[in-house]
């Protein structure tokens, strides 16, 4: 719809590259206690202030239906991946599975040739993912990209925020905050919940990043009286293996949010 918007408005080409800008946030895209299977898969997948389809891609493994060959085909249709297919034919094989992830950007897939099945991965970088999406959508829609896609990240708070150049062509709306929430709550979503620590933290601090996150989290369950030796945390989800509450954490809480003006909208999301 944006790059359709895009082309309504007059825009024919890009001149340069198309660049996934995520500086928003510091580039720190997995948190620490986190395993190295989680972020393969679409539960972990890599946090960036530059996020598209909740970074992850779908694979569909079909059979041709003239010659029964397996047919791989993504969701969404970005070619941001290559596939090596290692799949075995002889019976007993077992189901498709990622075996891993080669460079650059390339599946490895193994089992057997168990048709139809759904696979799906995590994204490596999310901001580049997102340009490679968007120059294929601006492509589809007329509009030539000269340059290629890339990513900017910023890896430092050291490092100077630049403003964005040239004029805003298009922008898009957030939801309101309660609906984010839901869909944290509601649907466990990992990777939301950590994008709303480090927003905490950019509109505290100006910086996108876990530990200004989690500054302002501590100042607010101090309030509440939870003392910073009842609580760890090294993310914003609980994926982390390195997360420790106490139960009188919890329970004093919950009994916060029972009893604040918040009660109703709360309770909604969970």
């Amino acid at each position: 719809a944006l790059a359709r918007q895009l082309h309504e408005n007059g825009l024919r080409e890009v001149s340069g590259d198309l660049v996934g800008d995520d500086t928003a946030y510091i580039w720190d895209p997995y948190p620490p206690g986190w395993a190295e299977s989680d972020v393969r898969r679409e539960y972990g997948a890599a946090v960036s202030a530059l996020t598209f389809n909740d970074n992850s891609i779908r694979l569909l493994l079909l059979a041709n239906e003239e010659t029964g060959e397996p047919e791989i085909r993504f969701d969404p249709a970005v070619d941001y991946y290559s596939v090596s297919n290692r799949m075995l034919t002889q019976p007993g094989s077992g189901r498709p599975h990622i075996v891993g992830v080669g460079q650059p950007r390339e599946l490895i897939l193994g089992g057997g040739m168990d048709v139809p099945a759904r696979l799906s991965v995590a994204v490596d970088d999310p901001a580049l993912f997102a340009a490679f999406a968007f120059r294929q959508v601006l492509a589809e829609e007329g509009i030539a990209v000269r340059g290629v896609a890339r990513a900017r990240h910023r890896l430092s708070t050291l490092e100077p925020l630049l403003a964005p150049a040239g004029p805003t062509l298009a922008t898009r709306q957030s939801p309101p905050l309660i609906q984010i929430l839901q869909t944290v709550n509601k649907a466990s979503q990992n990777l939301h919940a950590e994008l709303l620590l480090q927003e905490v933290g950019r509109m505290a601090e100006g910086h996108g990043t876990r530990a200004a996150g989690f500054r302002r989290l501590a100042e607010f369950l101090t309030a509440l009286g939870i003392g910073p030796d009842e609580i760890r945390f090294s993310d914003g989800s609980g994926l982390s293996r390195l997360d420790l509450v106490t139960p009188r954490a919890v329970t004093g809480l919950l009994a916060a949010m029972w009893n604040s003006p918040h009660r109703q909208a709360w309770l909604e999301t969970l």
